[in-house]
């Protein structure tokens, strides 16, 4: 993708002459820039935080807010190698992305475990079955559907519940 400091021009083109060939629509081009008998160039950077913003639709209280950091930034540069004659022309642009996303999650317990086992006919694959002697999880942390409660129209996170998962 071309950075957003290179660009010159950006022209459409609707109804284009033969030249363009016989396709239907628009032609889009686009100019670069290029240096010039005096140097001269650009810096940016974009910048975003959670701090800055509101919560996330799907973030909702008690739990933290989602952490969230975007940096967007570039230059250009452009000048003379030789006057009148070479010239030179430069741009870069980045982007940076930090962020987490909420989501709810639940601790199985070791009933619920072993009844999801037995309604498998007591087959566990090898590999999951080492996974599962290891213990990967801490101890249950809540019970099912305890932080949701069922109100018309909608599955709502009840007010009572704080634990975070």
């Amino acid at each position: 993708m071309l950075p957003i400091d290179a660009v010159d021009e950006f022209p459409v083109l609707s109804g284009a002459e033969a030249e363009y060939g016989r396709n239907a629509g628009a032609i889009v081009n686009i100019v670069t820039k290029s240096g010039t008998n005096t140097a001269a160039g650009s810096v940016y950077e974009y910048f975003r935080d959670d701090a800055l913003g509101n919560r996330n639709h799907f973030n909702s209280t008690p739990t933290p807010k989602n952490d969230f950091r975007n940096n967007q930034f570039g230059g250009s540069f452009g000048g003379a190698m030789r006057k009148d004659k070479t010239f030179f022309f430069a741009a870069y642009e980045g982007q940076r992305e930090n962020g987490g996303l909420p989501g709810p999650a639940r601790v199985p317990t070791d009933d619920e475990l072993n009844a999801a086992i037995a309604a498998n006919g007591g087959a566990v694959n090898p590999v999951i079955r080492g996974i599962l002697d290891l213990h990967p999880w801490p101890a249950p942390n809540q019970t099912p559907d305890a932080c949701l409660t069922r109100r018309p129209h909608a599955w709502r996170r009840s007010p009572s519940c704080t634990t975070r998962t």
